[in-house]
């Protein structure tokens, strides 16, 4: 009975007169930084939330009261919506939120921390920034320290990006994927490749010299998937399906082509990039999905089946092959796409409908239109199921 009491206590509604006063105030930026000035403090610290997530002033580390009073002196606290306040956001490389930036009373900036931090953490980064260091300092002085550890490096170098340093990022995440890092830092440094094209250059050229020794035949499992996915990182996609349709992939130990082909079809589908392969490979990729789907088609006498001859443990690329519909009806083959949609529709008459759905949406507004004229081909029987699934799906839009 004690331990219920005290449970129904801890969720009673706490005395408003009990919190803490107001700590951030109703201020603007610059005027937060005009009142620093006037109180000779040496720092504004602006908390970015955004609209959909906005934990309030009631958590940790504001409610501790070292916090409240390490600001009460050395800064001017205020609060800012990072989506009303894009361009400060933007000016002090807001990404994520919440983000606690220090800015000095001028307007300069200081340093970004990320996320939530307990009081403790915060009072160590509030100290080492009233002491003119920041976060990139410390990592700096960690790289000296312990210049072969990788994830450091790392670390440094995803800082840097954040900064705007590039050429700094660019060393550090190259470094790194030379160290075998790749999946880890790939779209980082292709992302770093969009405002800075030396780190695109970089990857470029490791992912041709990766694709080298996939031709070869030397390449271990580890290092034909970095060739993959280097390779797609800079949007050379047909040369990894190049790779495929060769059959160096299908002959590394442990690789499964099909499953890199899909790979490629879902980025390409996602991005809406139905014009990046060739003719053969779209040729390859028909061929092979028609004869996934004759090679587990059903017994005539045998109705439409969850997951057709799959089974529960093949739904992935049950999926994937949803997806080779999408990528072929956006590059202008409607009808090898429709062909492949009546055999799943025909195989399955629960997860190809759902699916189709999705990747006909997902590959643009003309989908529908190509999927209607590719099926002219087909037989009476399939012309029909295929019509009124479209009109399903068009009734749905």
């Amino acid at each position: 009975m004690l331990r219920l009491t005290l449970s129904l206590a801890s969720l009673a509604p706490q005395d408003p007169a009990s919190f803490p006063a107001p700590m951030f105030q109703p201020l603007s930026f610059e005027s937060a930084r005009a009142k620093a000035v006037r109180e000779k403090k040496p720092f504004v610290v602006v908390d970015f939330f955004a609209t959909w997530y906005d934990p309030g002033e009631a958590i940790a580390p504001w409610t501790d009261e070292d916090v409240r009073s390490w600001i009460a002196e050395h800064a001017v606290a205020i609060r800012l919506d990072g989506v009303i306040e894009r361009a400060l956001a933007a000016r002090f490389g807001v990404r994520a939120y919440p983000t606690r930036v220090f800015a000095r009373a001028d307007g300069s900036f200081t340093d970004a921390l990320v996320g939530h931090e307990t009081a403790d953490e915060f009072l160590h980064d509030a100290w080492r920034a009233l002491a003119g260091r920041t976060e990139l300092d410390d990592l700096d002085d960690a790289v000296k320290a312990r210049p072969d550890d990788v994830l450091l490096r790392v670390q440094r170098g995803r800082l840097r990006a954040e900064r705007g340093l590039a050429q700094g990022a660019t060393e550090d995440l190259v470094l790194a994927l030379d160290a075998g890092f790749a999946r880890k830092v790939v779209h980082e440094i292709a992302e770093l490749g969009a405002s800075y094209p030396p780190a695109l250059d970089a990857l470029r050229v490791r992912a041709a010299k990766a694709r080298e020794v996939v031709e070869s035949g030397r390449a271990e499992m580890t290092e034909t998937l970095d060739a993959v996915w280097m390779s797609l990182a800079v949007g050379e996609e047909e040369k990894v399906m190049e790779l495929v349709r060769r059959a160096p992939l299908a002959k590394a130990d442990g690789i499964d082509a099909r499953r890199i082909a899909m790979t490629v079809i879902d980025d390409l589908v996602e991005r809406q990039r139905f014009d990046s392969l060739s003719a053969e490979s779209l040729a390859w990729i028909r061929d092979d999905a028609l004869a996934e789907l004759r090679r587990f088609a059903p017994p005539a006498t045998r109705p439409a089946t969850r997951f057709g001859g799959y089974g529960r443990s093949g739904r992935g690329h049950y999926l994937d092959l949803c997806e080779a519909v999408g990528l072929l009806l956006g590059a202008g083959h409607g009808d090898e796409a429709a062909e492949i949609a009546v055999l799943l529709l025909e195989q399955d008459d629960w997860l190809a409908p759902k699916s189709l759905r999705f990747v006909l949406r997902r590959a643009g507004a003309d989908a529908l239109v190509a999927m209607r004229r590719g099926a002219r081909d087909l037989s009476a029987e399939r012309r029909n199921r295929l019509a009124q699934f479209v009109e399903s799906v068009d009734a749905r839009r």
